[in-house]
């Protein structure tokens, strides 16, 4: 029994090592082949081996590849890749579902210099995240799909727009703050909103699993437009299994380092 355990170790280990010495193209087709396992395989078992593969081949395909700031990785569906509009750092987000629908978050941020800051997803434990500034391990986890960069006085705002599958039930559409200090710590959360907003480090919409909600940005209109949502048994604060757009939408736009609401805006001026 130990020597078959060592030979499947000795086995595991010289079946790492090469992945680690993959071509950036051939690590982007192993994966690929693990992103689909970890999204359509029927086997928990499958999907959580398939998952610790795809998560340790990433991170070292990023260290060990200075390319890789730069590089599609086309192919990778399963996997959010967004570079600031600055080209200062790069974010990668992918996404983990148990049997009962649940979904777990995973991310790294990438430099320019090739840093590698790993996320850790604790958006399951953290209460009244509105309120406060977060870091890479204590993540409000999500599926970034936009970020956006404006300047003020020579300083950098960044956002970030995603998508949390909270549960089987509701989902969630953030709005994220991103900083980083002078160390490159990152920082998720930041006081620059204005109006009902103005006491949020980040805006959450939890709304039902069963409709879409819009959050993106406009070019046209230079701004951040969201879904309003209401309640289909007309109660106030209801459960978010209950929200739904109300195909109405507000605005945000960035004027002097905030980002200010607007109410009710004209479809037009957004498309």
């Amino acid at each position: 029994m130990i020597r078959c355990l060592f030979f499947i170790l000795l086995f595991n280990f010289f079946d790492l090592f090469s992945q680690t010495n993959l071509t950036i193209e051939a690590a982007e087709q192993k994966l690929k082949s693990l992103g689909d396992i970890i999204i359509s395989d029927s086997s928990k078992e499958q999907r959580l081996k398939s998952l610790r593969e795809f998560n340790l081949l990433l991170e070292k395909t990023l260290r060990q590849n200075k390319e890789s700031f730069s590089y599609p990785f086309d192919s990778v569906k399963t996997l959010s890749k967004i570079s600031s509009p600055d080209s200062k750092f790069r974010v990668y987000t992918w996404l983990y579902f148990d049997d009962q629908k649940n979904h777990n978050h995973f991310g790294i941020i990438q430099s320019q210099d090739n840093k590698i800051i790993k996320l850790i997803d604790k958006s399951k434990l953290i209460r009244k995240a509105e309120a406060i500034k977060l870091e890479a391990n204590n993540w409000y986890g999500a599926f970034y799909y936009k970020i956006l960069h404006k300047k003020y006085h020579d300083k950098d705002f960044y956002i970030l727009l995603g998508l949390n599958s909270f549960d089987k039930h509701s989902s969630k559409k953030i709005i994220e703050p991103i900083t980083f200090d002078e160390y490159n710590q990152v920082y998720f959360g930041q006081s620059i909103f204005k109006g009902k907003y103005k006491n949020n480090y980040r805006i959450i919409f939890n709304y039902s699993d069963l409709e879409h909600m819009r959050l993106n940005y406009s070019q046209k209109c230079d701004c951040i437009f969201f879904s309003n949502l209401y309640s289909i048994r007309m109660i106030a604060n209801d459960l978010p299994r209950f929200l739904i757009p109300d195909r109405t939408y507000n605005a945000l736009f960035f004027d002097e380092g905030y980002w200010i609401e607007k109410e009710n805006i004209d479809l037009k001026t957004i498309h």
